[in-house]
């Protein structure tokens, strides 16, 4: 009886690590789904903000440089409209790869949405923020999408900004940011432009 009565004991106490391990897997998981984006795993517009900015708070404290960089998917309508838009979600998914690839351990890519991105660039000033920039671009230059057969070339335009006075806060970083964004766009696509409060604007290809 005694025996039995163990043995029931061990299997409740199995039973319930089991399920103690399954609830931290789940809890896991929600806390993943709530701060990345789901069609690209990076980190969702929302919790890039919060992150980017604590960094900016803590850039203003220590008065060190930080920077941003925004990035758009050139033609993403055209790859919808001719390929579908499972191959735009595919593009999407591949170029969130390709920018992970190319960006630092400190530094951290979110979607700003649709087929924009968002890289904080901590530590970081303006011309260095265009050379990660340029790397980026001249990465998914190189890229091929490769959709039911089909190789879809694809390119992304960018656009740099740096922190640059006391009282300055984050949403300012990324209008200067858009500017120069919004600038690639017009001298051609792919390619990345910084903004330069003191020089004015400066362009990688």
């Amino acid at each position: 009886m005694k025996a039995e009565i163990n043995a029931s004991r061990d299997k409740l106490e199995e039973y319930a690590d089991t399920l103690e391990e399954q609830v931290e897997e789940r809890t896991r998981e929600l806390k993943l789904l709530a701060i990345t984006d789901p069609l690209t795993g990076i980190y969702n517009r929302g919790h890039f903000f919060a992150l980017a900015e604590k960094i900016l708070d803590k850039t203003k404290r220590l008065n060190h440089p930080f920077s941003v960089a925004l990035f758009d998917l050139d033609h993403f309508k055209n790859i919808n409209d001719r390929f579908g838009h499972a191959a735009g979600d595919l593009a999407l998914r591949q170029v969130a790869r390709t920018m992970q690839s190319q960006i630092r351990q400190m530094d951290f890519l979110g979607r700003y949405g649709g087929e924009e991105f968002v890289v904080a660039l901590p530590s970081t000033k303006i011309s260095e923020a265009l050379q990660i920039g340029q790397r980026i671009v001249i990465a998914a230059r190189k890229m091929q999408v490769e959709y039911n057969g089909r190789s879809i070339h694809v390119t992304i335009s960018g656009g740099v900004a740096s922190y640059a006075y006391d009282d300055e806060d984050l949403g300012h970083i990324l209008s200067k940011a858009d500017k120069a964004l919004y600038l690639a766009k017009k001298q051609g696509r792919d390619r990345v432009v910084a903004h330069n409060s003191t020089t004015g604007y400066m362009e990688k290809t």
